[in-house]
């Protein structure tokens, strides 16, 4: 009976002890997530379906009808800037309107406004705001 009961109170310690940790990852992890994630920026570009743009290239006035359907769909978009820097466009936790009104202007210039992330090489803006730009 004791050496279960020593058994018992060790793997409670244990437990406890893996808990603090994770802890400390998870706030570890937050204050990472809030340092790679910049003030809010303003980019030009032309939305592009991520898939389409990839795989073969396409982009334009050409292409717009299917990424029109690609993006409706549930394609991830991007951000395609005159230098060929290409950001994934994310949808804010807090209101989706801007994003999913960023779908219907696909193959479209635009101004992008929202926080710029990066991770692992990939950059992203969250789209807090999204207006066409007139020709």
């Amino acid at each position: 009976m004791r050496k279960r009961m020593g058994t018992v109170i060790g793997l409670a310690m244990l437990l406890a002890l893996a808990g603090q940790g994770f802890a400390h990852e998870d706030e570890h992890n937050e204050k990472m997530a809030a340092a790679e994630k910049e003030a809010d920026v303003s980019i030009q570009g032309e939305i592009v379906d991520m898939g389409c743009y990839l795989g073969h290239g396409a982009r334009g006035a050409e292409h717009q009808s299917c990424a029109l359907k690609c993006v409706r769909g549930g394609m991830p978009m991007g951000l395609l800037t005159d230098d060929g820097t290409l950001y994934l466009l994310t949808m804010s936790h807090t209101d989706a309107d801007p994003f999913n009104a960023a779908k219907e202007l696909a193959a479209e210039t635009v101004v992008v406004t929202g926080p710029k992330s990066e991770r692992n090489g990939i950059q992203s803006i969250e789209v807090e705001a999204v207006k066409k730009v007139a020709k």
